[in-house]
Formats: structure tokens, C-alpha cells, sequence
């Protein structure tokens, strides 16, 4: 069972293996773009949300907030993200945003229609939400559970999904908010979706989006309907590389994002490195020829 103990926002990435840790560089003032190639898509991070509803006057035993990212120009959210209190993530939270990489095979859809999994009905919130979950096309993985103000259908630009083979399972270990003692007409809950603890035994990176994904009661879990994704990316030197939780940090010149990326190898002190930052605050490629992103 997902853990219901944890009540700050979750800081968006998600996994952890001792090893060497490539920073991120920063988000500079501006909201300037960090962005990396990882095969046929591109990953950028946003640290920017609109609200969309809260449970706030419900009665829930528990608060929940449900936000919406922001992406950097030409990115796409991948879904809403949940906070398990009614604090505003701005500047706090980083959600994961990707497009389509430059002369590469297609990797991201928009979904072909939404599913409605909950809404407010009868909760007595200060305001309606409702929540949905996309529906892909044939070849293609959502990697959450959208959030709107209403009870109005997502519009198909809200969030892409993300090609099958560039996806693999994520846990959902944290929930963010249930409906217990709201008094509402639909019962269900909400988890965080993350990294597992450990990725399988192929070198890939794995990034969790920073969104959440709903269980709803007498249903099958959207983990067993595998809808609990995350981002399964092209191999980066050492195996079994992750993203763990980035520090969202107060920060000369922006906010300063720290532990973005690690690998299993050895302590983890051990062998540390920087992936090179242009001028502009954009990340280097990879592995590339150090031309930025």
C-alpha cells in the first residue's frame, strides 16, 4: 500500500542509487531552460505551476492541491502534479517536460481522449475539480493523471504521451491525498508516481515526471493496467543510471538545482562529475560534443 505518512510537496524526480552524480546546473532568473537530448526526445524541467483545484473545506482527513506544470517554450507537461498540503509549489517543485528530439524517430502523441477517473461532486471544496486520465494512441504510454478546475474534459494539449518503448514502470509508493472524510460522492486516492528503488538490470536512465496517478476502489490499480509510467531513456555511461529528487535551492542568479542525475557506481562520493552548462544556463549534450542542448 502507497504511504499516506508524507505531507510536503514531492519535489517532482524521483530515485536514488549511490554513485556519480551529474549536476544540473540552474534554472537562471527569467525561468531560462535546462534542457538534454536523451535519444529521440528532450527533457526540460519546469519549476513554474498554474492551480487547479484543492480539496480545502472538504473535511478530508488529509489536504491535497492539484497543480498543472508549466512547460518552457515548445515543451509539453507529461501530467498534473498532486502536493499533499495547499502549499503553492512555484519555485518550490520540479515536473518533468519533454518534445520531440530534432531529426529523430517520433516519440511523444497527444492522447486520443481523456477517461474520467474523479471528481469533487458533493465534497463541499471551496472549489470543483475533477480529475482524468489520458488515453494514448495505439504504441504510445500516458505518464499521469491530468487535474482541471470543473468537470470539463482536459483539452488534447494539456499533456503528450510518451512512445511505449521509452516508458517502463514507476512506483507508487506516496499518497499525496484521498477522499476519506470528505464526505463526497466518489471515493479514491492519489499517489505520487516515482522511481522504483532500483531500475531493472539494463543500463538506462529513469526519470519519474513529477505527476500522480489515481486509485479508485472496485477498480484495477492503474499499476496492473500498466498507467503508473515513468521515462525510460538511452544508456548513460555506468548502469542502472536514475534521477533522484533535485534540490530546488534559493540561489545566486535563479534557483539552483542540485543531485539531478546519479549512477551506480561505488560510493557516493565516488568519481563525481558536472555535466558542462553553456552560458545561456543550458545543459551540454550528454555524451555529446559539448554543443548545447
Amino acid at each position: 500500500m502507497p504511504d499516506a505518512g508524507r505531507q510536503s510537496c514531492p519535489a517532482g524526480l524521483s530515485g536514488s542509487f549511490s554513485g556519480v552524480t551529474l549536476g544540473f546546473g540552474y534554472l537562471g532568473e527569467g525561468g531560462s531552460t535546462m534542457a538534454m537530448v536523451l535519444g529521440d526526445v528532450e527533457v526540460a524541467f519546469t519549476t513554474t505551476f498554474t492551480f487547479r483545484w484543492s480539496d480545502e473545506n472538504s473535511g478530508a482527513h488529509r489536504d491535497g492541491g492539484f497543480w498543472h506544470p508549466l512547460p518552457p517554450r515548445g515543451f509539453h507537461a507529461l501530467g498534473s502534479l498532486g502536493c499533499p498540503s495547499y502549499d503553492d509549489p512555484n519555485g518550490e517543485v520540479v515536473a518533468v517536460c519533454v518534445r520531440q528530439a530534432a531529426d529523430r524517430p517520433a516519440a511523444r502523441a497527444g492522447p486520443v481522449d481523456y477517461r474520467w477517473i474523479y471528481d469533487s461532486t458533493e465534497t463541499g471544496s471551496a472549489t470543483s475539480g475533477s480529475i482524468w486520465r489520458p488515453v494514448p494512441p495505439s504504441g504510445y504510454a500516458p505518464l499521469g493523471d491530468v487535474c482541471v478546475a470543473g468537470f470539463d474534459k482536459p483539452g488534447p494539449s494539456q499533456v503528450v504521451c510518451v512512445r511505449t518503448d521509452l516508458t517502463t514502470p514507476g512506483s507508487t509508493s506516496v499518497i499525496v491525498w484521498h477522499t476519506e472524510g470528505s464526505g463526497g460522492t466518489f471515493q479514491a486516492s492519489m499517489a505520487q508516481i516515482s522511481a522504483p528503488a532500483r531500475a531493472d538490470g539494463q543500463a538506462k536512465a529513469v526519470i519519474a515526471p513529477g505527476s500522480f496517478v489515481t486509485y479508485v476502489p472496485h477498480t484495477p490499480s492503474p499499476a496492473m493496467n500498466g498507467e503508473t509510467q515513468i521515462l525510460r531513456l538511452p544508456p548513460l555511461p555506468g548502469p542502472w543510471p536514475v534521477m533522484p529528487p533535485p534540490l530546488a535551492l534559493p540561489g545566486a542568479g535563479g534557483t539552483q538545482v542540485g543531485r539531478a542525475l546519479e549512477t551506480n557506481r561505488g560510493s557516493p562520493r565516488a568519481d563525481r562529475r558536472s555535466i558542462p552548462v553553456a552560458a545561456d544556463g543550458r545543459l551540454l549534450v550528454i555524451g555529446g560534443d559539448d554543443e548545447p542542448c
